[in-house]
């Protein structure tokens, strides 16, 4: 299991947001404040007490900070000196999202806008009023900018003229999260999928269901894709959807993931925020299977046929699990195997140690067969 770097207690209450960028590190929460740390080291650098309520979002870019919340003001500070620029005060409610790239600052509203600002000097360009419900996430990057909203959907505009370019409408829940980068789209929420999409198009790439909670944020960098969920952080390769990591750190609650520069940063209910060093975009250790495997693995599919648990959601897993030809000795013998299947399989406690008993015994029947064919 992948352990954090830094882990950073300061808050002292829910962090509902962090951001990345510029060797800088960025969280706020319900303590009213935002807290700037250096990332590398984790030493806080300064924190910003200006909010008048809880701050619910966070973003980095440009060489500046910008931060919103309850009090339905966004506030633009410089991020090198934590001098406060701008205060936007145009929202009537509370101020769910924002993100800075390409000049621009945008900020999604519980009134259901979205504002685009001109970032360096805060000057209100236009307001998107296409959402009928929260606007709850927004990003920017490419010439691009994408806000999903409680009303299901996930709408794309051009960010220089603010035209609708298309609306997304696959999600069967609300909208909990975007990013944009990489030449991609992603989108998670209440229906616990992540859904990646070309942006240029809209063509549905990837859809990626492992989450078994909703899924609260997403972020792209470094040929990858994070996506949190309650109290797992999933890595995905962003060219196949292939899920590459786990981290498990987090004892409940994930509100927020960063990424940049090899750094993942994540805060949530438990008052911290976790800063993991992602290095290398690896699959997860598979081992190939003996001959043998196969065998154990026609078996799991006669078992699983003649189950009552053999849902179309667990064939699914253990199809997975036949196509990486697992050698089922070794999935027994290493937990992070396990917990990727079954975290697929979403048995309950029950079931869970029924079928792992029963890998278990045909583990170690492959095993003696194994070993009475070479003679030991």
């Amino acid at each position: 299991m992948m352990a954090p770097q830094l882990v950073l207690k300061d808050a002292g209450a829910v962090v509902r947001s962090v951001a990345l960028g510029d060797g800088l590190l960025a969280a706020g929460g319900h303590d009213r404040k935002v807290r700037l740390y250096e990332s590398a080291t984790g030493t806080l650098l300064r924190t910003l007490e200006e909010a008048g309520n809880v701050v619910l979002c966070v973003a980095l870019g440009l060489g500046l900070l910008a931060a919103g919340g309850w009090d339905n003001v966004v506030r633009v500070y410089d991020s090198a000196t934590g001098k406060l620029l701008h205060m936007l005060e145009e929202a009537i409610n509370s101020v769910l999202c924002v993100a800075l790239c390409d000049g621009f600052l945008a900020a999604g509203s519980a009134d259901y806008k979205v504002r685009l600002y001109e970032a360096a000097t805060g000057r209100l360009l236009r307001t998107l009023e296409e959402a009928i419900s929260s606007v709850l996430c927004v990003a920017l990057c490419d010439g691009f900018l994408a806000a999903g909203s409680a009303d299901h959907k996930v709408r794309l505009y051009e960010a220089a003229t603010g035209r609708l370019l298309r609306t997304l409408e696959e999600a069967g829940d609300s909208v909990w999260c975007v990013a944009l980068g990489l030449g991609l789209l992603a989108a998670g929420g209440s229906d616990k999928v992540v859904r990646v999409y070309d942006p240029a198009t809209g063509k549905l790439l990837h859809m990626l269901q492992e989450a078994g909670h909703y899924v609260s944020s997403v972020a792209f960098g470094d040929g990858l894709l994070v996506a949190g969920s309650y109290d797992i952080v999933r890595v995905y390769g962003t060219a196949t959807g292939k899920l590459l990591h786990m981290l498990k750190d987090a004892t409940e609650g994930i509100r927020s993931v960063a990424f940049h520069d090899g750094r993942l940063a994540v805060g949530g209910d438990d008052k911290a925020v976790r800063v993991y060093i992602i290095q290398e975009a690896k699959p997860l250790p598979i081992v190939k299977a003996s001959p043998l495997a196969a065998e154990c693995q026609h078996a799991a599919h006669q078992y699983l046929e003649a189950s009552p648990l053999a849902t179309e959601s667990q064939q699914a897993a253990l199809q997975w699990f036949v196509d990486e030809e697992v050698d089922w000795a070794d999935f027994v013998a290493d937990d992070h195997l396990q917990s990727l299947l079954l975290e697929n399989l979403q048995l309950k406690a029950g079931p869970r140690s029924k079928f792992l008993r029963w890998v278990k015994s045909k583990a170690v029947a492959a095993t003696r067969v194994g070993a009475q064919a070479a003679g030991v």
